[in-house]
Formats: structure tokens, C-alpha cells, sequence
């Protein structure tokens, strides 16, 4: 069986700690609430493979939230056909009359509606929910996201708070739309993917900037988290949204997760969760460095940190470990992002010369 699970690197289990760990807060903070509802988009398999380690296993986050402990009372996981299938089976081996949590075929952009509309009926609009989108590349659309932005209704005292959402946001993908960076065969197909994902075409703009060699590769991708982050706060006027890189060495970037919130709970908590996981991913980057370095070493015929004493030279390991401490130093821990978010001044002026090109 194990050969057939999907492998992850490390930032992947640190993602899926992350989400279990804010779970937990959730349902904690929301125990005086009847019913409490788990949503996710791309469930994936319910156990992962790590990928330095294929004899060391993870939870996926279907099982993440069905551990969760308090409980929510109703899951809802999508998943395309076949995967859907598999991780019915699984969920069912895994958790025998568990009936709190059904899995739906097909895509979620348009499932999610139906899905919504049948907790309505069983009255749940007003309860906390949770969802978490968690595609493998640019599969989310805006359109999901304003469905799952507008769905709720005030709770009985009144106060309404929109459903929470945690996103994979596939930056690098994005950029790699256009310019010099473009690395999609079918631009045009992905280009229309980038615009259901924003909801516009804005993100134009930044292709634009890039495609003149404006700004660097690294100012895109972030420049592009913070549009959607603006987006969120100004279009689906959700109060808080944050942000946490991923990457899975000093340089190579795999995502950004973004955060989007109306409760001051969820914003204290959600801070304190992706501060542990940069912290976390930041050990981990180093450890890689480590082994990185370890493996030079071994392949020159230098002896490793871990040798016998007596075949290892002081001075040798000295110098070693001063080399590497100097490379650690330069190395920088993601810094999770929780300010509002703020667009330059360059992109709208940018912006209205485009909205002007397109009227004339």
C-alpha cells in the first residue's frame, strides 16, 4: 500500500500541522456552538508518503479534521472522480460509522454551491465553518470563493461571521504565466485560469511590470499575494487576511498560504499557528542545508559530524562548521505577513493606462 500513497516534502507535513493545529483551536474556541462544519476542496488522500522517508506516513487533512478533537459535526470533502473514490474507502476503513462526513465527486467549483445549499437546509448557515482550499496549482476560483464568502447568515445574537478560509495560493505558478518567466505552453487556456482564480484581470497589471523587467521575479510572486490578499479585504470585506510563504530550501518557493478571517479569535489564533510553522520551516530549511552539506563532505572522502572521534580532526571541523554558520546566517526566516494589504502606487497608475486601453 505504501508504495501507492503520494509523497510530500516537508513543507507539505508542516502545512498539514499547521491546519490540524489551528482545528484544534477552532472547535475549541467554537465549543458552545451546536454544530461546528469542516469543508475542503481538495481533500487529496487520506495518508500522505514522506518523501525523504517512505517508511514514515502522515495524516492527509480529511484525516486531520476527523481527528479533531472537539468535534466538528459535519465534514464535507470534494476530490475528482477517482480520488473521490479512493478516499471514500479510505475514510470508511479508517472511520467505521463515523457518519459525520460525506465525499463528493467531481469538481468543487461546481459542487460547492449544492454542497452549501444542503447544509442550509439542515439549518447550519449560522454555525462556524472552516474551509480549506488546498489545490495543486491555479483550481480555485473566485467565484468559490465570493459563494463561500457571502453563504452565512447572523447567528442569534446578531453578529455574522463569514466563513474562514485557509488557501494554498500557487504564486509561482501565476508568474509563471508571462514574460521571460512563462513556462505554460498553452498561455491563453492559463491566462483564463489566472482570471477565474483572481476574479479580474488585475493581476495583468504585475505580468505587465514583469514583462518589462520592472520588477524581479520575487516582487511578482509577492506582489501577487498581496493582490489577492486586497481582494479578500476589499472586495469580500473579509476583516483580517495573512500570509506565510513556503518554500522547500533557502530560494525555491512552493507556495503561500493565505489566511482570511472575521473573528478577532481566529485572527490571534491563526497569528500564533503560521508563526509556529515559519519557525518550524525555517528549522527545517536549515536541517536540509546540514544534510546538504553533510553529503559534500562524505562524497570529498571528508569524515561526517557523526565519525569517531579519532577519525576526525578538530581544526577540519572547526573550519566546517564555520562555513556552514556563515551560510545559515544568510539564510532568512519567512516573516508571516498580517499587515493590511497595500497595493504600490505604480500599480494603479499602471492599472488605469491598461482599463484605459481596453475602453478605447
Amino acid at each position: 500500500m505504501s508504495n501507492e500513497l503520494p509523497d510530500w516534502g516537508l513543507w507539505t507535513e508542516e502545512k498539514l500541522e499547521a491546519l490540524g493545529s489551528y482545528l484544534e483551536q477552532f472547535t475549541t474556541a467554537s465549543k458552545s456552538a451546536k454544530n461546528k462544519v469542516y469543508l475542503d476542496l481538495f481533500a487529496g488522500s487520506a495518508v500522505n508518503q514522506a518523501r525523504d522517508d517512505k517508511s514514515r506516513t502522515f495524516d492527509g487533512s480529511a484525516v486531520k479534521a476527523l481527528k479533531t478533537i472537539p468535534e466538528f459535526t459535519h465534514l464535507r470533502f470534494f476530490e475528482l472522480k477517482e480520488k473521490a473514490r479512493s478516499l471514500r474507502q479510505e475514510l470508511g476503513e479508517m472511520f467505521p460509522n463515523d457518519d459525520r462526513f460525506e465525499v463528493f465527486e467531481g469538481d468543487c467549483n461546481a459542487n460547492i454551491g449544492t454542497v452549501l445549499n444542503d447544509l442550509k437546509q439542515l439549518r447550519l448557515q449560522t454555525s462556524p465553518i472552516f474551509a480549506f482550499i488546498d489545490p495543486r496549482s491555479l483550481h480555485f476560483t473566485w467565484e468559490t470563493l465570493s459563494t463561500l464568502a457571502d453563504y452565512k447568515e447572523p447567528n442569534n445574537k446578531g453578529k455574522l461571521y463569514k466563513v474562514e478560509l485557509l488557501i494554498l495560493f500557487a504564486d509561482p505558478d501565476f508568474q509563471r504565466l508571462y514574460g521571460k518567466d512563462r513556462q505554460y505552453p498553452d498561455h491563453r487556456a492559463s491566462s483564463v485560469t489566472a482570471t477565474q482564480a483572481f476574479g479580474n484581470e488585475d493581476w495583468k497589471v504585475i505580468a505587465e511590470a514583469r514583462s518589462r523587467d520592472d520588477i524581479s521575479v520575487e516582487e511578482s510572486r509577492y506582489y501577487l499575494v498581496e493582490l489577492f490578499r486586497h481582494q479578500l479585504e476589499n472586495i469580500l470585506k473579509y476583516k483580517t487576511t495573512m500570509a506565510l510563504p513556503f518554500k522547500s530550501d533557502a530560494v525555491t518557493k512552493k507556495y503561500t498560504l493565505v489566511f482570511a478571517t472575521d473573528h478577532h479569535a481566529g485572527k490571534d489564533i491563526m497569528k500564533w499557528v503560521l508563526g509556529n510553522a515559519a519557525e518550524a520551516l525555517f528549522d527545517d530549511r536549515i536541517n536540509t542545508q546540514l544534510q546538504h552539506e553533510m553529503n559534500k563532505r562524505l562524497s570529498k572522502g571528508a569524515p561526517s559530524l557523526f565519525d569517531s572521534p579519532e577519525s576526525i580532526e578538530d581544526e577540519d571541523i572547526r573550519r566546517w562548521m564555520s562555513q556552514f554558520t556563515v551560510q545559515t546566517k544568510r539564510m532568512k526566516k519567512d516573516e508571516l505577513i498580517v499587515s493590511p494589504a497595500k497595493m504600490p502606487d505604480w500599480f494603479w497608475e499602471v492599472k488605469k493606462r491598461m482599463d484605459n486601453r481596453q475602453d478605447d
